[in-house]
């Protein structure tokens, strides 16, 4: 299963791997994404972080895993309802014909 907001998506796995790293909230809560330009960000709001909600990270990919629903919040995009899961976290790529290459989605 696949949830995408604006150029986050999260995809739902098994588990997180083993030996990744815990991943400490900031003062916006979990981000799991920045704007390259705006400094706007996707991230579960401060309010819903808890025991239940922790992500982790592993050779720079991001995994999220909660017991409970939560949200993704981000100035431009509807605030996205996402199930209780373990997530990986990617960024929503294009491939341009005209320069034969693949890159990034900006939001």
């Amino acid at each position: 299963m696949y949830f995408q907001q604006g150029d986050v998506l999260l995809k739902s796995i098994d588990s997180v791997p083993s030996d990744a790293k815990d991943v400490a909230p900031r003062g916006r809560g979990l981000i799991l994404a920045e704007g390259e330009v705006t400094g706007h960000y996707h991230a579960v709001p401060m309010e819903e972080v808890d025991d239940d909600i922790h992500m982790y990270e592993k050779n720079g990919t991001l995994y999220l895993s909660s017991t409970k629903d939560f949200t993704v919040e981000h100035d431009e995009h509807h605030t996205q309802s996402i199930p209780a899961g373990t997530y990986k976290i990617g960024i929503v790529k294009e491939y341009d014909h005209y320069e034969d290459e693949i890159q990034k989605v900006r939001d």
